[in-house]
């Protein structure tokens, strides 16, 4: 068996700038979410809804961190390039949620990014 590689370094750019990640990272595997439906004690069918396409992670925060453009910018493009050779792009992205928590003990917050859409390659 070849010694692949299965996790380790990961890259993430936003318009082709890249942020420091601090090791966690997530990002869905799923496009849809799907549920079992049932009637008369049996499965019948499902119902599937769109999962929306997101990157979660935590980031390192030094002085050239784009915080202005993060906090304001939609159309982003980010990609994430995992050590797996797996490569996750998230289309027409901006940050969500209310509120991205920087913690000053050790200089990280952690973002949520939602976008239209969401391709692994």
């Amino acid at each position: 068996m070849a010694n692949q590689r299965i996790s380790g370094t990961c890259y993430i750019t936003v318009d082709g700038e890249e942020l420091n990640l601090s090791g966690s990272l997530q990002i869905p595997v799923n496009k849809y979410t799907r549920q079992a439906v049932t009637a008369s004690g049996r499965v019948i069918g499902f119902s599937e809804t769109p999962v929306v396409p997101s990157i979660t992670g935590n980031f390192y925060v030094d002085s050239d961190f784009p915080l202005e453009k993060l906090r304001t910018a939609t159309g982003m493009t980010i990609v994430a390039e995992l050590a797996n050779g797996m490569r996750y792009t998230l289309s027409d992205a901006f940050l969500a949620g209310d509120s991205a928590n920087f913690a000053p003990e050790d200089g990280t917050v952690q973002l949520t990014f939602n976008g239209v859409r969401g391709d692994w390659s």
